[in-house]
């Protein structure tokens, strides 16, 4: 569980990564902001310094049952604004 761990994603060399890819997750969150913020709090510690994150659309969303919120870029902006 990552969000239990505090997004360590058991690395251990920080400074190795600068980006990571986050696909196709946050929308499998009940509370996605709470999760991004975490794991952009790892990725500072860990020397991460660009993160990519892709989110399905209206439809993709809709086709999977495990989906729980909704996720769009302006909700990403303006998350990152605050």
């Amino acid at each position: 569980d990552a969000l239990a761990d505090d997004c360590n994603l058991g690395l251990v060399d920080p400074g190795r990564y600068r980006h990571l890819v986050c696909a196709h997750v946050l929308e499998h969150f009940t509370d996605p902001a709470q999760s991004l913020r975490k794991l952009a709090v790892a990725c500072a510690r860990l020397g991460v310094t660009d993160m990519t994150i892709v989110v399905p659309g209206a439809r993709g969303f809709q086709s999977d049952p495990t989906h729980k919120t909704f996720v769009t870029a302006d909700f990403i902006e303006t998350l990152c604004l605050l």
